[in-house]
């Protein structure tokens, strides 16, 4: 059932406009659901229909909680990748070309730069995606 309430505190300092754009959004029949171009009309996201009220500190703090879990996750995932990437790596003298492909697939669709490194992750690992097979 998508009966969606805003009743949390946080909601309070949303505007309705804002609020209609997440309905559309998350709509549970894709048929009714906003499409790119929709979006992108809506006055709330074009610009029209903004509030001028400051946000409220607790949406802020949310936001950057939010944020530093989509860094713990992306630094976890690198960390994952390059571990397994050097156990096979341990047991062969060089990646498979596929292999080096596919980590860089992973680092492209978690990272900012797709020649992201794991050292955040592993502690000691300073090499690019790039110079993996060659490590």
């Amino acid at each position: 059932r998508a009966d969606y309430k805003f009743d949390l505190e946080i909601w309070k300092h949303v505007s309705p406009a804002a609020k209609d754009v997440i309905r559309h959004l998350i709509h549970m029949d894709p048929h009714q659901r906003y499409t790119t171009e929709q979006l992108l009309r809506h006055p709330w996201v074009a610009g029209t229909d903004v509030s001028d009220s400051p946000m409220p500190t607790t949406a802020l703090d949310s936001l950057r909680e939010f944020n530093q879990g989509r860094r713990n996750f992306r630094k976890g995932l690198v960390g994952i990748v390059a571990s397994q990437m050097y156990m096979r790596k341990a047991n062969r003298v060089t990646l498979l070309e596929s292999e080096i492909e596919e980590i860089r697939n992973v680092f492209a669709k978690f990272s900012d730069d797709s020649e992201a490194c794991a050292s955040e992750s592993l502690g000691t690992c300073t090499l690019p995606v790039t110079q993996l097979a060659a490590a």
